[in-house]
């Protein structure tokens, strides 16, 4: 007798009923293999204690309609098939594989335990059978096919010596590690000066560098200085809220995202803070570098004809947030590149490299050596050097080392000043010893 449900669309059927209905149609054997497969796919156990969610409600409705779906198909065709005739349950016809994917086809007469069974693609066998593989499961490496492209129509073959059953599915291309780099540069807030009780937005313009493909991003916002982490918003190009903190970014597309403060506390004004955002997808990640602000003081003048944007830093993870993290003893490289706004070429820059006091009139870092590789200086990794650009455009690298008794934390300032302009443009780094 079948139940319907009718706020979920589907129609329950007793699981009593549905042996009652194969008793007559597979062997007891077949029966066990096809409950196996179906248990097989349980996504989630319910322990002693544990919540019954409305999720697993959902999932075990889903289930059961596929099981009645499997029902019907055997009462239609496979039901009548002779003993020893192979039958296929998943993957169903239509579905997207990919290569190098390890996939389960189940169903029943596979032939494993005589060494009769046999898969193909497009007649291209597998390579071999994983661990787990039986006469009713086959657990198989897709293959790379030939002209691939972006993915194309195959033929999936499953054969046991004396029958054969084809699907057509679809093959996809393997995964790809992103590769790849993406800038992250800060802009003016908004309002400018910061307004205390009031709602702060600071964008960040994030330019995807070399990516090899489209890749979702978990952007962090660091806030130091103060303690207001709870009151940060992260906000997409629209300035609505990011879910989960995550964008998704295209190769050679620029987004621009916001850290909202929501909103400045009140009676904060003269209050200074530093903000700093930083994304990451596997093995690509960027990073701003810190912002200092103070609260209703305009911010301090630089030349933003001047663009600098972080590379990716070596060691990977020393850049967290705009902070340089280094154990005593550690080393770490810092690559920049510098972006011009302003029409003309070539151009000489004055770079140097400063430690500052991390609150107004605190004392300097000790036991932070750093200088630059390149350009390269003479004699070797001096805090001053001179870049000269063919254009618009130019990179530098520096380095920096943490003693083994070097303050905890600290501040650097990597400043860019093009000869015969008043201003210049700087990074400012926070630094701490782990």
């Amino acid at each position: 007798m079948a139940t319907n449900l009718n706020n979920a669309g589907n129609t329950v059927v007793p699981l009593a009923a549905i042996l009652d209905q194969l008793k007559d149609k597979l062997s007891s054997a077949e029966i066990d293999a096809l409950l196996f497969a179906i248990v097989a796919r349980k996504k989630t156990e319910v322990r002693p204690g544990d919540l019954i969610t409305a999720d697993l409600f959902n999932q075990i409705l889903a289930d059961l309609a596929d099981l009645n779906l499997r029902v019907a198909q055997l009462e239609a065709g496979a039901g009548g098939a002779s003993p020893g005739q192979v039958v296929v349950f998943e993957p169903a016809a239509g579905a997207s594989l990919r290569v190098g994917e390890l996939i389960q086809i189940v169903g029943l007469n596979f032939g494993f335990s005589a060494a009769q069974q046999r898969v193909t693609f497009d007649e291209l066998p597998v390579s071999g059978f994983a661990a787990g593989s039986g006469d009713n499961l086959l657990r198989v490496m897709v293959p790379a096919l030939p002209n691939i492209g972006q993915g194309r129509a195959a033929v999936l073959s499953v054969g046991n010596g004396s029958s054969t059953v084809t699907r057509a599915v679809t093959v996809l291309p393997p995964d790809q590690p992103l590769t790849g780099t993406v800038d992250v540069q800060a802009g003016l807030s908004d309002p400018s000066p910061i307004v205390a009780n009031q709602n702060a937005d600071f964008p960040f313009t994030l330019n995807p560098r070399g990516l090899n493909r489209t890749a979702e991003f978990q952007l962090t916002a660091t806030l130091a200085g103060q303690s207001w982490s709870d009151r940060l918003r992260l906000l997409g190009p629209a300035k609505t809220l990011l879910p989960g903190g995550k964008i998704t970014l295209t190769p050679n597309e620029r987004a621009t995202v916001f850290v909202r403060i929501e909103p400045v506390p009140a009676n904060s004004n003269g209050q200074s803070f530093s903000l700093a955002l930083s994304l990451n997808a596997g093995p690509v990640n960027g990073s701003s570098p810190i912002s200092t602000h103070v609260v209703n003081q305009p911010p301090e003048p630089r030349d933003d004809t001047i663009k600098p944007t972080i590379g990716n830093v070596s060691p990977a993870g020393t850049m967290v947030g705009g902070e340089i993290r280094l154990a005593g003893g550690g080393f770490a490289s810092i690559p920049v590149d510098l972006q011009s706004t302003q029409a003309g070429g070539p151009s000489e820059y004055d770079l140097t490299l400063a430690l500052l006091p991390e609150t107004t009139g605190g004392a300097l870092a000790t036991g932070w050596s750093f200088g630059f590789l390149q350009p390269a200086t003479q004699p070797p990794s001096l805090p001053k050097a001179t870049l000269r650009t063919t254009g618009n455009n130019g990179s530098m690298l520096f380095a920096i080392a943490a003693a083994t008794n070097a303050s905890a934390t600290g501040k650097l300032r990597l400043s860019m000043q093009r000869k015969g302009t008043a201003l210049a443009q700087f990074l400012d780094l926070n630094l701490r010893r782990t």
